[in-house]
């Protein structure tokens, strides 16, 4: 059973693995990824209060005839989002709770076939532990790692690492090796198996979900028991040295409100790691600008529409805006991403796009760049054979504009038309790809 934490634009999805065991009296863990709760590198502000964050043990502690649990789960104190803070500490929680109490319903259940089939019961037990894997620099990473004892033995790690910051939120696998990440950590994974060829692994690359904690500047993979190896193998870990800090790097910020006129869920992208550190700082305030921008705008219109409802006697819908990125590239030099922004009174749609050179001098990627002068006959020949390929939709096609939006992503410049552009709204956000003539 997957489970999101409330904060779930903040927090790592959560796969939730119980301890119960089916009527047969058999002890099994459901075969869904580990709970993981990450979060991006913290600012300086941040780091310079990591001190004051600690984790305390609380126990868990249950004895009965069938059976003994002992359990001290971690209790986070001193981030300085409390929220965010608040919620991982009951979801830990929580996945303790249910635990034990699928341990004690497998108990009675295994008491009472033992007592049928004549043999002797032996008393279950459940242990709970976590671990601190790195708590500076502004990162916070543990592991909690639990086992059962009922006619065999299961052992399951979840992995979470918290960064210190005044709205805490996730990092994936994404923000720590970019966007070829699953490619990377593959193929780091599948050197570090060939050199090992007394185990048997059946390896098929990390999930869009994988465990990790972070620890001594790695990020080391974890695979639960049975995952990929036979059970004697245990519970795997593969360390992975974490991207240098040198080469840029998107990450994410928070933006969220919520009012009795609007709903806002946005995710913004900060860029880090830019040799020109000032037109990183310039590009991140004209990101954050843009965000705050609609977000006001909309409020207005929200408060508004209210008035408007509550005079004329009809109901008001609250508003809701959200805003999400993704990083298309960010290697040889190039970083690429768009922004997206969506309003659900009106359905609108806005795709935002960045391209930069990586350079002392850091400067915007155009489209002559990558095609030469004649980037617009090439480019408007391209999109034209496309559209001919598609029949059953009705484009208006001009030719691309001066200001092209586009992006860059695996060996592809990616055209981008906004919803209406050149074709109906049904067809949403058009895009063409197109194969590079240059490296940038």
């Amino acid at each position: 059973m997957n489970v999101k934490f409330p904060l779930s634009n903040k927090i790592a999805t959560v796969g939730l693995v119980s301890a119960m065991l089916v009527a047969s009296g058999s002890s099994v863990y459901a075969a869904t990824p580990p709970a993981h709760a990450t979060a991006p590198v913290a600012s300086q502000s941040a780091q310079e209060k990591i001190a004051k964050v600690n984790i305390q043990g609380k126990s868990l502690n249950y004895n009965s005839s069938l059976v003994h649990v002992k359990a001290q789960i971690p209790v986070i104190k001193g981030l300085l989002d409390t929220r965010y803070q608040a919620e991982m500490n009951d979801i830990i929680e929580r996945h303790a709770m249910k635990d034990i109490e699928g341990l004690k319903v497998a108990a009675r259940e295994g008491t009472a076939k033992a007592k049928k089939a004549g043999y002797t019961f032996h008393k279950y037990e459940l242990v709970i532990g976590y671990d601190v894997k790195m708590n500076k620099d502004g990162v916070l990473s543990f592991t909690v790692t639990t086992y059962a004892s009922t006619y065999n033995q299961v052992t399951r790690v979840d992995t979470y690492a918290v960064n210190n910051q005044k709205e805490a939120s996730r990092v994936t696998l994404q923000d720590l090796y970019g966007v070829d990440y699953k490619a990377v950590i593959n193929r780091s994974i599948n050197e570090q198996i060939a050199k090992m060829p007394e185990g048997t692994y059946d390896f098929q690359g990390i999930s869009d979900e994988q465990s990790f904690y972070v620890k001594d500047g790695q990020a080391v993979i974890v695979f639960q028991k049975y995952e990929i190896a036979p059970g004697s193998a245990g519970v795997q870990e593969f360390k992975i040295p974490l991207k240098s800090t040198s080469s840029p790097m998107v990450q994410s910020k928070a933006l969220n409100e919520d009012s009795k006129f609007m709903t806002v869920k946005a995710q913004i992208p900060v860029v880090k790691g830019l040799q020109d550190t000032r037109y990183q700082a310039e590009m991140n305030d004209i990101i954050e600008r843009h965000a705050m921008k609609d977000m006001e705008g909309l409020q207005q219109e929200a408060k508004e529409q209210y008035r408007k409802a509550q005079k004329e006697g009809f109901p008001f819908h609250k508003y809701e805006l959200m805003i999400n990125y993704d990083v298309k590239s960010e290697q040889n030099g190039l970083l690429s991403f768009t922004v997206t922004t969506y309003r659900s009174n009106d359905r609108y749609t806005r795709v935002d796009t960045y391209t930069v050179k990586n350079e002392k001098e850091a400067s915007r990627v155009t489209l002559q760049d990558l095609f030469g002068k004649d980037y617009k006959t090439v480019i408007n020949a391209a999109i034209n054979e496309q559209i001919v390929k598609m029949p059953e939709e009705s484009y208006d096609f001009q030719g691309i504009s001066d200001e092209q939006s586009f992006y860059v992503g695996n060996g592809q410049v990616v055209i981008v038309f906004q919803k209406y552009e050149i074709a109906p709204g049904s067809a949403g956000i058009p895009e063409f790809k197109v194969p590079m003539k240059n490296q940038v």
